[in-house]
Parts: structure tokens; sequence; C-alpha cells
């Protein structure tokens, strides 16, 4: 089947939409907002089949922008991510080497059904119940992914944010440099279970620390990468405030990733933090 999104269009799409819901501080529209850059390094990026990252060497650097804010029609995720190191996403068993980088892009607008309809979704520790999708794009191998589901806004004691939902979950990726196709399915039909969590502040004597975490469980599917079986990814920041300033903050993200065909994977990247 053919990717109904090229991958310019794809990639443009999820800057517009992102930036529809991009604003600072002063915004009014957004009542909760964060606008994050973020710089870390390491020399454990071994190459890996589940997240397309790696290095031939390990070593790796990693700048990000980030930015998540509810706003009056629900709430926008938006990243933009750029990995730098030699042979990026390299794939020695079928002879692809890489490139010194890559870039990927991932917009998630949720529309809130409590703002859509004027009515209360709360239950328990529910807060709302949105409507979410999520449009991804890398440049390595073209690879594109479209999203869509239902997302669950909890309310958790010391937690600024916390998402939780179901999404379906379909991508493509270029496989001419293995003798395949420009867009070819690589995951049908799979499911991924998506969390998203920001803690507030967590005081421990004269100090202040953060933690965030992004958790993905993706479902086998029918594409031809349905041989993986079940794919997890964690990505988790241990963070500590700076002179108790929250604006920057240095610490560690480390990414877990585990699928049938790839051993489990434990990546520490040294990271600064600094909140705009």
């Amino acid at each position: 089947m053919r990717n109904p999104f090229s991958g310019q269009k794809l990639l443009l799409a999820s800057v517009c939409i992102a930036m529809a819901g991009v604003s600072t501080r002063v915004n009014s529209a957004e009542s909760l907002a964060f606008n994050w850059i973020s710089y870390g390094i390491t020399n454990r990026d071994k190459p890996n089949a589940v997240t397309g990252l790696g290095t031939t060497d390990s070593r790796a650097q990693q700048a990000l922008f980030e930015h998540y804010g509810a706003n009056d029609w629900g709430s926008m995720y938006f990243g933009l991510i750029s990995t730098n190191g030699h042979g990026v996403g390299s794939v020695v068993p079928f002879g692809y080497s890489g490139k010194p980088y890559e870039m990927y892009a991932v917009a998630v607008p949720a529309v809130s059904l409590a703002k859509l309809t004027g009515k209360s979704f709360t239950f328990g520790p529910i807060a709302d119940v949105q409507l979410m999708s999520s449009l991804q794009q890398n440049s390595a191998l073209h690879y594109q992914a479209a999203e869509f589901g239902v997302n669950l806004a909890i309310t958790a004691p010391g937690i600024a944010v916390f998402d939780t939902g179901l999404l379906t979950h379909d991508s493509w990726i270029d496989f001419s440099a293995f003798g395949g196709g420009t867009h070819e399915r690589l995951d049908k039909n799979k499911w991924v279970w998506r969390t998203y969590i920001v803690s507030k502040a967590i005081d421990i004597g004269n100090h202040r620390f953060n933690f965030n975490l992004q958790s993905y469980i993706n479902t086998s599917g029918n594409g031809p990468a349905n041989r993986d079986g079940t794919k997890v990814v964690l990505i988790t920041d241990y963070l500590w405030n700076i002179g108790g300033n929250s604006d920057y903050q240095i610490g560690l993200r480390h990414w877990f990733t585990r699928s049938k065909s790839s051993p489990s994977t434990s990546v520490p990247y040294l990271f600064f933090k600094y909140t705009l």
C-alpha cells in the first residue's frame, strides 16, 4: 500500500500543526505551557533497530526542542530532535552505513471532549477524555508514521502532566537502499500504548529535582515489522535544578528499548535542559 503522505508533506503537516499550538507563556490561549531546549551526549548508543538511532562508534549527540501546551481546545505536544554522530541509524546486516545526523519531528495534537462539548468527563483520577493523533517524520530512510486514538488526561499528586492512551499505529519507510520500494508499509494495524508524564518540582533537602517519562509500547501488528513482536521504548529524564532554578536543569536521559528481534538496550545521555 502506498503511503498517502509524502515525506515532505508529512513533515510540513507536523510542523504546521505544531506551530498552531506552540506559544510562549504570555499567550493566554494556553493555560499550561512548557517550552524546552535540551542537549545531550553519550558514548553508549549502539545501532538500534527499534529506535532507528545509534552510531557506529556508540558516540552521539542530541539536540531537542519540545513544547507542551494545554489550550482552549485540548493540548499539543511537539518535538524536534537532531541526533549527530558517525553512521547514525546504521543497519550493518543490510549494508546501510547510516548518516552523519538524523532529524525527527513529531506533532501530537489532542482534542478535549470536555472542552468540545462543554460536559464533564471527570471520573476518579481521569480529568478528561481526548481524541489524539500523532504525525511523525524521520529523515532516516524517510520513515513516516501516523497514529490516531483516545487519550486520558490523568490527575495525580506531584504531576503536572499525565497523559496515557491507546492509538492505532501505521508506518512507512523507504526500502530502496535495500532493493525495495520507496514507500513500503513497515507497520500495519498496530496499536501503541502511549504515556507522557511531566512531574512537578520534587524538593529533597535544599535540592530540587524533576522526573519526566515518555513510554511507547507497540503491539506486533501485521506489517513486515511484525517479526519484532511487541516493542517497548521508555525515555526517562532524571533532572537536578541548578541552584534550585527549574529553568536550568542537568541530569540523565535514559533510553530503554526491547523487542523480540533485538536485545534490550540501555542508553544513558548526560543531559542539559533549559526552559524558555
